[in-house]
């Protein structure tokens, strides 16, 4: 495997720039794997204590390929999910994150089960890109590719 890199190609400037704090590595089936490596884990951590008014305690990557999923928890005992976009949603065509974030503001005024918007920060300096938080919701995971299709029929 390649050592991480911390670089990705604009789609819409076509020049390359720096994509956060978040690493990202190619395996040989070309999936992309992110690791927490470059994080300010104290300054994100003292942030995420001070909005939401509890300690947290962990966290925990997650699989993803548009965003960056981080497992928050608490020592409350609750546990968030944090989305960060990755470098493959720098094409014209994805929402951005804040529209999500506002669809879920939206969904939470309804019987639709949506994870519940906690937090947006625009705020680039602790993770180098915008990021949110909503509440994780227990549910079975959907897998991607070959087993999709298995799954499907």
């Amino acid at each position: 495997m390649q050592p991480p890199v911390r670089a990705s190609l604009s789609h819409t400037t076509g020049r390359l720039f720096e994509r956060g704090r978040f690493c990202a590595t190619m395996t040989d089936d070309h999936e992309h794997i992110y690791s927490l490596e470059g994080i300010d884990s104290g300054g994100l951590t003292s942030f995420l204590t001070d909005a939401l008014d509890e300690e947290v305690t962990g966290r925990e990557l997650l699989d993803g390929a548009l965003n960056v999923v981080v497992e928050i928890s608490t020592a409350a005992g609750n546990t968030y999910v944090l989305r960060q976009p990755a470098k493959l949603r720098e094409v014209a065509y994805m929402n951005s994150l804040c529209v999500e974030y506002e669809v879920l503001e939206r969904l939470a005024e309804t019987a639709v089960p949506a994870p519940k918007p906690v937090l947006y920060c625009a705020d680039e300096s602790l993770l180098g890109e915008p990021f949110f938080l909503m509440a994780a919701l227990e549910g079975t995971e959907i897998q991607r590719g070959n087993a999709l299709q298995t799954w499907c029929l």
